[in-house]
């Protein structure tokens, strides 16, 4: 295997070691209580763990996870156990007599919980960072108005508490409840870190490193499954039960042996299911929503266009807004140029993956119950039809793929993918424009999963009436929006994942630009390209 580092997070890292004071001389730090958001397999804890790499030794970070209320008789004891286990392992002497002080006089505190706090305000008198994991779970532990206490009374004197608070969850709906108006801990955080999935060029670094980018279309599969997740990409490359696909070289053998140890992971390990109830616990009406939609429209949908017995328009309005803040699950493709009612698209691959290629194990009715099935070796039936739900994902996949790399070129100030106007017939796999100080660009890509499917007659054809109404509708509503379209230079592009060099020339000579997942890495300037 090779090593696993700590990829990419740069913004975050530095955001937290300024929010964490981890430069900052102990006499000089004052308290502070953070919260860390993000799905579960975002990398949370994972950025903590390198945060504590680089912690004073005045002020260790000391991570723990809060044990579930229903696994252990006394929670509250176990977490205490856990939180002064951890601190006396990498705290300094300080940090010990000062526990040591308060195990002597265990007996002063009435309650399990009052000790714990106690044991809470020492560690940040003595200046450490304390982690406190999963924190969702602090709800059922009783823990919200205990914890406001210590941070009200840390927050009045912070320079007598130079240590940190933070709090990180992966189940949102229930993390975010915490802090909401009505909660105890509502306005008592001082900053919120939210992470966001691996931007494409991390995702490619990691690639490319770990031996994936030699083969565009295994990398195209595995970003379709797992997107920026760092957990999924982490869990391929390292877990033995995925040691045996890293010896396939026939792309069609490697994906089908690839599918079955994935069906088998979401099969028996409820952790890894989206909808593991651990951590995405959806309404009823959420889940069936998501799943029609994951398994009927996976490039997208209209509201309307949403079967009546899903609800009405308001009630679909009402869910997919709520998927779209409390998980970021869903998003808005809205149309360019005139007024027309919005799409809504599945944003995390993860799940569009799991609820459109095994899709009977995610039934859209609870009378139709999920199919349960034991191991990694698929039936004789399933092997071909999910290999072929597979690659039909992967063509919708790879236009957000193209969008994420155009995205991430100097210059560009917008950028979407299936991009659609109300009187196009058709839509433009992926766009962006430059439309800023410097030079007025229009992008536009034609996304095909075999280098043979493109045809560069037609998709000029298409590209020329998709520029003309959209030119159109732009004049209308501004003039200077039609005149700087109508002046930008027009950049056509056909995207595959790898191009023959007999096909690079040949499409090239019609003026097409040909980006494949080797250029897409080449353009990020990685170690071995």
């Amino acid at each position: 295997m090779k090593p696993w580092p700590f990829y990419g997070r740069k913004k975050e890292v530095t955001t937290l070691q300024n929010g964490l004071d981890l430069a900052k001389a102990k006499n000089i730090r004052l308290f502070q209580a953070l919260r860390v958001r993000g799905k579960r397999g975002v990398g949370k804890t994972q950025l903590l763990y390198e945060m504590q790499k680089h912690a004073p030794t005045d002020g260790p970070i000391i991570i723990n996870q809060l044990p579930d209320p229903v696994q252990y008789q006394n929670p509250v004891v176990e977490l205490t156990s856990r939180v002064m286990k951890e601190a006396s392992r990498i705290g300094g002497g300080d940090i010990k007599v000062r526990l040591q002080n308060l195990l002597s006089h265990r007996g002063e505190w009435d309650t399990d919980r009052m000790f714990f706090m106690e044991v809470l305000k020492a560690l940040l008198k003595a200046g450490a960072v304390v982690v406190l994991d999963e924190f969702h779970l602090g709800q059922g532990l009783g823990l919200p108005g205990d914890v406001r206490q210590v941070i009200d009374e840390a927050a009045r004197s912070r320079e007598n508490f130079p240590g940190k608070l933070v709090m990180m969850g992966s189940h949102q709906q229930k993390f975010d409840d915490m802090f909401s108006a009505d909660q105890p801990l509502h306005g008592r955080v001082d900053d919120t870190v939210l992470l966001q999935p691996w931007c494409l060029k991390t995702i490619m670094t990691m690639a490319d490193e770990q031996g994936i980018l030699a083969s565009p279309d295994k990398f195209l599969t595995l970003w379709t499954a797992y997107g920026g997740m760092p957990r999924h990409w982490e869990r391929y490359c390292r877990q033995n039960r995925y040691a045996h696909l890293h010896g396939i070289e026939n792309d069609k053998d490697w994906r089908q042996a690839w599918l079955a140890v994935e069906h088998g992971v979401v099969a028996n390990d409820g952790r890894e299911r989206w909808h593991a109830k651990a951590w995405v616990e959806l309404p009823k009406d959420h889940r069936f929503l998501l799943i029609w939609i994951g398994q009927n429209k996976p490039k997208g949908v209209k509201l309307n266009q949403i079967p009546k017995e899903l609800g009405s328009y308001n009630e679909k309005l009402s869910i997919m807004n709520d998927l779209r803040d409390w998980t970021g699950l869903v998003e808005l493709n809205r149309p360019l140029g005139e007024q027309s009612p919005a799409k809504w698209y599945i944003t995390d691959p993860n799940t569009l993956f799991q609820i459109n290629v095994f899709r009977e194990m995610v039934p859209i009715k609870d009378d139709q119950p999920a199919v349960s099935v034991s191991g990694t070796v698929l039936g004789p039936s399933d092997g071909p039809r999910f290999l072929a739900r597979m690659e039909t994902l992967e063509g919708d996949s790879l236009e957000q793929l193209a969008t994420a790399w155009l995205a991430a070129k100097e210059g560009v100030t917008w950028s979407g993918s299936r991009v659609w106007h109300p009187r196009f017939d058709s839509d433009i796999d992926s766009m962006a424009t430059s439309m800023g100080d410097g030079p007025k660009v229009v992008w536009l890509g034609s996304c095909k999963r075999s280098e043979v499917s493109h045809s560069p007659t037609e998709t000029r054809t298409k590209q020329d009436i998709f520029m003309e109404c959209l030119i159109k509708s732009a004049g209308q509503e501004k003039e200077e929006s039609a005149e700087l379209l109508l002046k930008a230079e027009l950049k056509r592009l056909l995207i595959s994942p790898s191009f023959s060099p007999g096909y690079r020339e040949r499409f090239g000579k019609e003026g097409f630009e040909i980006v494949d997942i080797p250029a897409m890495a080449l353009s990020f300037d990685l170690h071995s390209h």
